[in-house]
């Protein structure tokens, strides 16, 4: 009898340990989807950064994830590694991404650190995708060694885009986080039937992404929980529109950090059917559709498709206003990717309750 419950205690602590284990790799690579969401999305900002208010808020939700691990070594895993230190030398892709954008550190002048991590994550991927088998239903593996083989192409020079693109871009998220957004290429388009309002200082045609000598903007406000505290001009500028509330900028600005912070879908939603409302902002058609798609990959992150569904919901109600400022082609990007990706949880099971 004691023998036979020694047995039942020694299966019952190794099921203990075969649980634990499998729970903390499953966090783990949470965490990795959650960062490879933002990466993705950020590298769509740097081609098209709009007046650099969004990339702003990406570039604060970047490093509050990777802030505290910067300029970390990272070993290539050794042949026996677990699920784990395999995910976990993972992080190597956001640490890179972090070290351009937030150290300014060029991809032609990479750290050493930088190299190692990423030659490590193609090695730990190669592992993981050996030992799990490339199920075509999952798309995080895919989708990572997408933006591994992108840094490569950087590394070399062949990025999606140049240096100085990136430069500018972030030009344009200095000026948007100090409260002097101006617009990108392409610029914004009012609504059909609206009439368009001034906007705020220093955005308009001739402002450029450029600050002379002696005027370049403050440094963008730290990473941090909410409330968050925004320069006047987000707070001022809702007294430009007669239908507007006071402030109704800085809340949606501020709905949208907070949305970044909680990585929530449903959070997300709310901040672009706040920015649906605020149409004196020249550009709230893209932090419209910006929010929605974020919401849209996280909430696919999460494997969430009630709220998958809520937030093709939100399109639809949503779209019609933002195609008319001419997006409708990205909204019905955004739009079918959530069709595709509520389809795809389902017929795989994938649902969480």
């Amino acid at each position: 009898m004691r023998s036979n419950s020694l047995a039942v205690a020694l299966i019952a602590i190794v099921a203990g340990v075969v649980i634990t284990a499998a729970q903390g790799a499953n966090a783990i690579r949470e965490q990795r989807e959650r960062e490879l969401v933002l990466v993705r999305h950020v590298r769509q900002h740097l081609a098209d950064p709009g007046d650099g208010l969004a990339l702003a808020a990406d570039r604060r939700d970047l490093d509050r994830l990777v802030g505290p691990r910067a300029g970390r070594a990272v070993q290539p895993p050794g042949a026996g590694a677990d699920a784990e230190a395999l995910l976990d030398t993972l992080a190597a892709v956001a640490d890179a991404w972090h070290e351009r954008l937030i150290g300014r550190v060029p991809f032609g002048m990479p750290s050493r650190e930088r190299v190692n991590g990423i030659s490590a994550a193609r090695e730990a991927l190669g592992q993981l995708q050996s030992r799990i088998g490339r199920d075509g239903a999952d798309r995080f593996f895919p989708d990572l060694q997408q933006e591994i083989d992108a840094l490569t192409r950087f590394a070399s020079g062949r990025g999606d885009v140049s240096e100085q693109q990136i430069d500018t871009a972030l030009r344009l998220a200095d000026g948007a986080a100090a409260g002097r957004p101006m617009p990108g290429p392409g610029g914004y388009r009012a609504p059909a039937g609206t009439r368009p309002v001034a906007p705020p200082p220093g955005y308009g045609p001739g402002a450029g992404p450029g600050y002379g000598p002696g005027n370049a903007p403050p440094a963008p406000p730290p990473g941090g929980t909410t409330p968050y505290t925004l320069p006047p001009i987000y707070q001022e500028y809702g007294q430009h529109g007669a239908e507007q509330t006071d402030g109704a900028t800085a809340a949606c600005h501020t709905l949208r950090l907070s949305a970044g912070a909680s990585a929530s879908p449903a959070d997300m939603r709310r901040a672009a059917e706040c920015w649906s409302r605020s149409t004196t902002w020249p550009g709230w058609a893209w932090q419209a559709l910006d929010a929605l798609d974020l919401g849209v990959a996280f909430a696919r992150a999460d494997r969430d498709c009630g709220e998958l569904d809520a937030m093709r919901e939100a399109i639809r109600d949503l779209g019609s206003r933002i195609g008319a400022a001419g997006l409708s082609g990205h909204v019905t990007a955004v739009a079918t990717r959530a069709e595709l990706d509520g389809r795809w949880l389902r017929n795989s099971r994938a649902c969480r309750p």
